[in-house]
């Protein structure tokens, strides 16, 4: 919230993100989540205008909004919060209105453990210890990385493979924000997707989101065009 363009440069257009922050909350209280889930990125802390109190506002009464309908709001950070984004999303964490998804697992439905790792400007793979999750549940941790196969980036900050064998725990799901793409893998159990963007971030990227059932274990996905 608060990115005022999409695209680059010549080839851009202007973005409406409280529209599809409210859209992709308007869609979670229809479908009666048990959660709303955030991989990185809730606000764009722009280095010349920073965050103005009408997005901050505006984040503010949807959060409240999923709140009243009894529809937690998990998230980590991203890239774009910077210092002031941070700030606002921890005074919402002190409200009540958001919870920092960390190494110590949330479990949902007593059907899947959440876990999550803030964005790292310098890739540290001592960030995947994790907590053990309860018995019988199934593992879904969200990253805002830049990770191989699913990136198009030649530079990724780590590949798939690595966080599986590296991490604590086993991973049945892995969530990504950062990539600003429609993207999935399977490997070795694990199904890594990006769960797309509330607005046109790029040409070929339709503004989404995606519902996530959990059932005996298996992680199915259903994306919904806002």
């Amino acid at each position: 919230m608060g990115k005022q363009t999409g695209g680059h440069k010549n080839n851009s257009w202007k973005l409406d993100t409280v529209a599809g922050f409210n859209a992709a909350i308007d869609l979670a209280i229809e479908h009666r989540v048990d959660a709303v889930v955030h991989t990185g990125d809730v606000f764009h802390n722009d280095t010349t205008n920073g965050i103005p109190d009408s997005i901050e506002e505006a984040c503010h009464d949807g959060l409240t909004e999923l709140a009243n309908a009894e529809v937690p709001f998990y998230f980590i950070y991203g890239n774009h919060a910077r210092k002031k984004g941070k700030v606002c999303l921890e005074q919402f964490c002190d409200a009540g209105l958001a919870t920092h998804l960390r190494s110590r697992p949330i479990v949902i439905g007593d059907a899947v453990a959440l876990y999550g790792v803030d964005y790292q400007k310098s890739w540290d793979h001592g960030q995947l210890g994790f907590e053990r999750p309860p018995s019988g549940v199934a593992t879904l941790l969200c990253m805002h990385q830049s990770v191989a196969p699913l990136t198009r980036s030649p530079n990724p900050d780590c590949h798939l493979q690595e966080i599986l064998e590296e991490s604590t725990i086993s991973i049945d799901g892995l969530a990504l924000g950062h990539l600003h793409t429609n993207a999935e893998k399977t490997l070795n159990g694990c199904s890594a997707f990006c769960g797309g963007a509330t607005e046109r971030m790029t040409s070929d990227l339709e503004p989404s989101v995606e519902t996530i059932t959990v059932e005996q274990g298996e992680i199915r996905r259903q994306r919904h065009v806002l």
